[in-house]
């Protein structure tokens, strides 16, 4: 059906990249934990992958600001890219306090937890990837999230 006024779809293609974006920095915690030979290098990547992942996070804010017609609710698009943010914010914090307090190795269950958190963020960028289409899968991926 044509509207009068076009929708702006391009919120999308923003929420891919940050979900891709928060998928990176948990990977490259999980290589932090689980091969800790150089936190500090390995923290200072984990950290410029956060700093695109703010850019990202502008860029949908700037969109949504200049946007009439959404896809979704305004709400829901900035809810869900704070939330993506917030995601990539966290990991960068673990990844500094291991560096600031000194770990020389970490636990076993440290290790396990950043393998939850990528898990985790693969489930999300799944879920993410559907979004805007009738995808049946999107259940799962909301479902396996939320275990």
């Amino acid at each position: 059906m044509f509207g009068l006024i076009p929708r702006e779809e391009a919120f999308f293609e923003l929420f891919k990249k940050a979900a891709h974006n928060m998928i990176e920095g948990s990977r490259l915690l999980k290589v932090m934990m689980e091969d800790f030979k150089s936190p500090v290098e390995q923290a200072r990547g984990i950290k410029d992958v956060e700093h695109v992942g703010d850019g990202i996070t502008h860029d949908i804010a700037r969109r949504l600001n200049k946007t009439f017609i959404t896809p979704i609710d305004r709400e829901d698009i900035h809810d869900l890219a704070s939330a993506l943010d917030d995601i990539l914010d966290v990991t960068e914090a673990i990844a500094d306090r291991f560096v600031l307090y000194k770990v020389t190795k970490p636990t076993e269950m440290a290790i396990k937890l950043a393998d939850i958190l990528y898990q985790a963020s693969v489930a999300v960028g799944r879920g993410v990837d559907r979004l805007g289409l009738a995808h049946p899968e999107l259940k799962e991926c909301s479902v396996q999230v939320n275990s």
